[in-house]
C-alpha cells in the first residue's frame, strides 16, 4: 500500500520533500501549454553610487521567461522548481533588462545577469518563448542528487503527465581556480513515461581540458532538458535547493 501510496505522489506532482500533506494537483486545460522554470525576480538596475544600487520593474520569471497574468503568492517559491500552466504570449529569445548607464562597469562574463536577488547564469537558448501568461502553478520536486566520493548521482522524475522524450540534465560547473570559467556535464536518459525516474552519474568535480588539466570545477547546479507537446522548460536548479553544497577543495 506505502509502495503505491508513493507512486500515486509522482505522477501526481504532490508530494513535498519532506513528506508533508499533498497539495491539490494542477489540471491542465485543453489546449493549455505548460512551463517547467525555476521562479526567481529579474528587473532593472540603476546605481546612484559606486556601492548603492536602486531596483526597478522587479518582476518574476520562470527560468529566463517573463511571467504575467496570475503571479500572486509566487515569493514563497523563489528558486524552486514550478510547474507552470497557461498560454505563450510571445515566441522568441527571453528579453532581458538592461542596467543603467549610471552603474560603474565591471569585469563580467557574457552568461552573467545582474538580478535583485543575486546572480543569475543563462545556460542556453533558453525555452524559446519570452513571455508566459500564468493561470494557476504546481511546485514540483522533479530531481534528486547525491554525492558519494567522486561521483553524483542524479535522478530525474518526469513530472508530467505525457511521456517526455529525449530526457537529459546537464550539471554545471564553476572554476575554483584561477577563474571562475563555467563547465557542463550532460546526461542522456531517453524518453520517460509520465513519473517514470531515470538516473546518471556525473564528476563530483570536473577537470579542466588539458594543458590546464589540474583546475577543478566545483558542481553549483543541474538543468534539466527535454521534449513533450505544448511543453517548455526554462529549470536550471542549484544544487543548493538540492541540499547538496560542495566547496572546492583546498590546494
Amino acid at each position: 500500500m506505502r509502495r503505491s501510496a508513493c507512486l500515486l505522489c509522482l505522477i501526481t506532482l504532490s508530494c513535498t520533500r519532506g513528506g508533508g500533506p499533498a497539495a491539490p494537483q494542477a489540471k491542465r486545460r485543453a489546449g493549455e501549454a505548460l512551463l517547467i522554470g525555476n521562479a526567481q525576480r529579474l528587473g532593472t538596475k540603476t546605481c546612484t553610487t559606486w556601492e548603492d544600487e536602486a531596483w526597478s520593474d522587479v518582476h518574476w520569471r520562470a527560468g529566463l521567461v517573463r511571467l504575467e497574468g496570475d503571479t500572486s503568492g509566487v515569493a514563497r517559491l523563489a528558486g524552486k522548481p514550478v510547474l507552470w500552466l497557461g498560454e505563450v504570449t510571445k515566441r522568441g529569445a527571453p528579453e532581458l533588462p538592461q542596467a543603467s548607464e549610471t552603474c560603474p562597469p565591471i569585469q563580467s562574463r557574457s552568461d552573467w545577469i545582474d538580478a535583485p536577488d543575486g546572480r543569475i547564469l543563462k545556460r542556453d537558448a533558453g525555452a524559446g518563448i519570452a513571455s508566459f501568461r500564468v493561470r494557476t502553478r504546481q511546485a514540483i520536486d522533479p530531481l534528486r542528487v547525491r554525492h558519494s566520493g567522486d561521483t553524483l548521482a542524479v535522478e530525474l522524475v518526469n513530472p508530467l503527465d505525457v511521456a517526455l522524450e529525449a530526457a537529459a540534465i546537464t550539471v554545471h560547473y564553476e572554476g575554483c581556480y584561477p577563474k571562475p570559467m563555467p563547465h557542463g556535464e550532460r546526461r542522456e536518459l531517453g524518453k520517460l513515461a509520465p513519473g517514470a525516474k531515470a538516473q546518471a552519474a556525473v564528476p563530483a568535480f570536473a577537470a579542466s581540458a588539458p594543458p590546464q588539466s589540474e583546475n577543478l570545477h566545483r558542481p553549483i547546479s543541474v538543468q534539466v532538458h527535454g521534449q513533450a507537446p505544448d511543453v517548455y522548460f526554462d529549470l536550471d536548479l542549484r544544487l543548493s535547493e538540492l541540499e547538496v553544497e560542495l566547496s572546492c577543495p583546498e590546494r
